[in-house]
């Protein structure tokens, strides 16, 4: 009985913790002292002098290369007077502010160990909170990820305003799109969450949403394509062009020159490019021909031309995207099972972003290297003459990485299949499923038409964050009433 009167005193500290917690975090003051608190945590842990990357320069130029979202807030930070180091502190507040907001909502929906979980995550990993003092897009891209997903779980457990909040979720998704265009594989979800929840709300109510969330996004979305048009004009360059070429040029050709839609350029390229197709064709190492797979892809998007390819465009009235884009299109739609292989192999790549860090992985470069000697044109691109080493906790982290993806994958194809043979789910289930098919589809998505580089992974882990705290929120609701229940039956037989 003593022992009974112990369990139930520790229920009920657990219970009035959660509820004090709860209760502070209701308080329209909650979200200020958590983002002070966040951006505490940020200062002791990471706060750095600016990173730049090579990429950082088109952003700060404002480059018609790229989307206008973040070249704009850079501009607008610059022009307030704000040097690198401001802007860089002002995107580790954007990102702590948009972890408060998905921590207070995750706690007061999923419970407090679920938002300790998700702060712990979001704010101690330093693949993430670095890119808050980079210039790169991934540092506000992260934070609007981040309020999206408030967005998300907000939608799944709203029992009124439903339209309203799937509106939010459709500016959200806007936003990301206008900071980097590759979130456009988020949209989807824009139709599949309402979908998900046609049981919880009327039939009218879930075609409302869906549809007022796909226009606030094209609204949104096409804000930014308006302004770009207005700021660049005529001189915007087509991204797609520059990624299907790029594809394009990673697949090994099998038609007669003739046949294809630029035989002199197609010709060039088996030239210039034979003995990389040599090496993807012969390497058996996956963790090698990723590397080589991302390598010499980034390289085709700006760095590689062939010599005959200036008179090519001139022949084409000077028109380079129309070049680039039909080259690509002919080159892909004529090699179909090669295209799907390399975007397989790339979206393999999504979940081994340490491939040739961990022991077996340097191993294997070194040996690759050491076959082959000096890369061609590895004076394009420095990481094609790799200081090969090894880090020392790349096994840990991507080992965590495949638990992850396999683990997420297989609560897909469950609640996935469950969905669909109309077996009932809860809201958090259906939630946790839509979170997944999000990481999922954006990843494949971007393995089908963009390069697998280790930062279009990283960006979404808080994502995969989010589907890991939501299950475990799930399994201790679980354990604690069965806890619960064996505690009454407990102190029913006692009495």
């Amino acid at each position: 009985m003593n022992s009974s009167f112990h369990g139930a005193r520790d229920a009920s500290m657990i219970v009035t913790l959660q509820a004090g917690c709860k209760q502070r975090l209701e308080s329209r003051y909650s979200l200020i002292w958590l983002t002070l608190l966040f951006l505490g945590v940020l200062a002791i842990t990471i706060a750095q002098a600016p990173i730049t990357d090579n990429d950082s320069g088109s952003y700060l130029a404002m480059s018609s290369f790229r989307a206008l979202g973040y070249p704009l807030f850079l501009k607008i930070l610059s022009m307030k007077g704000f040097n690198l180091s401001g802007i860089s502190w002002t995107q580790a507040l954007l990102y702590a502010a948009a972890t408060a907001v998905l921590v207070r909502v995750f706690v007061l929906r999923l419970g407090i160990l679920a938002g300790l979980g998700i702060a712990v995550g979001l704010l101690l990993n330093p693949h993430l909170t670095r890119y808050q003092f980079t210039i790169l897009t991934e540092g506000p891209w992260m934070s609007i990820l981040l309020l999206w997903a408030s967005a998300l779980v907000t939608l799944f457990y709203a029992r009124a305003h439903f339209i309203q909040h799937a509106i939010v979720l459709g500016v959200l998704t806007g936003l990301a799109f206008a900071v980097r265009p590759a979130s456009l594989a988020m949209a989807p979800v824009l139709l599949l969450a309402p979908l998900l929840l046609y049981r919880k709300q009327t039939p009218r109510i879930v075609a409302g949403a869906a549809i007022a969330a796909l226009v606030a996004f094209m609204a949104t979305a096409g804000l930014e394509r308006g302004a770009h048009r207005i700021v660049h004009g005529e001189s915007q360059t087509d991204q797609m062009a520059y990624l299907l070429f790029a594809r394009s040029l990673m697949i090994e050709d099998s038609r007669s020159a003739s046949d294809t839609a630029f035989p002199r350029l197609t010709k060039a390229l088996a030239r210039d490019y034979g003995q990389v197709h040599k090496f993807l064709r012969r390497e058996t190492d996956i963790r090698v021909r990723q590397f080589l797979n991302v390598r010499y892809e980034a390289i085709a998007h700006f760095a590689f031309r062939p010599p005959e390819f200036q008179s090519i465009v001139d022949n084409a009235n000077g028109d380079e995207m129309k070049v680039l884009r039909q080259f690509g299109v002919d080159r892909i739609l004529a090699n179909k099972t090669a295209f799907l292989v390399r975007g397989f192999e790339h979206f393999l790549g999504m979940w081994t972003i340490f491939r040739v860090s961990t022991p077996s992985g340097a191993a294997a470069l070194q040996e690759f290297l050491g076959r082959h000697g000096s890369l061609p044109y590895a004076n394009l691109d420095p990481a094609l003459r790799p200081d090969i080493s090894v880090r020392p906790l790349a096994v840990v982290l991507q080992s965590g990485l495949w638990a992850a993806g396999a683990f997420l994958t297989l609560q897909m194809i469950i609640l996935g299949g469950m969905f669909l043979v109309r077996r009932p789910l809860s809201r958090t289930s259906l939630l946790n499923l839509a979170v997944i098919l999000t990481v999922q589809g954006s990843y494949l998505a971007i393995a089908m038409l963009n390069t697998s580089i280790e930062r279009f992974s990283i960006s979404y882990l808080p994502l995969i964050y989010v589907s890991l705290m939501i299950t475990a929120a799930q399994l201790a609701a679980y354990f604690w009433n069965r806890f619960s229940l064996s505690r009454t039956s407990a102190e029913n037989t006692a009495v």
